[in-house]
């Protein structure tokens, strides 16, 4: 997926999650964490979102390695 359509995807993400009847501390933190992925590939001139990218932004932006599955983190992220 290109960098641009990020807000486009994630906006129709978060409707779904709307739709389905996610909670609305889930949509935030979901939309908060887009946003803030989106505005990381800006700032590294990403221009094609990939899973290692995605992998970098994790480690990066919240300090954990999204390939350990022990890790607490996978399932917990702290603002």
């Amino acid at each position: 997926m290109k960098t641009k359509d990020l807000p486009n995807v994630a906006s129709a993400l978060i409707e779904k999650m709307k739709s389905d009847g996610y909670s609305s501390s889930r949509i935030e933190d979901t939309t908060w964490i887009l946003e803030h992925f989106f505005n990381y590939c800006v700032k590294h001139d990403i221009v094609q979102v990939t899973v290692p990218i995605a992998v970098e932004f994790v480690k990066e932006s919240f300090g954990f390695d999204f390939y350990n599955t022990t890790s607490r983190f996978q399932t917990v992220l702290r603002r």
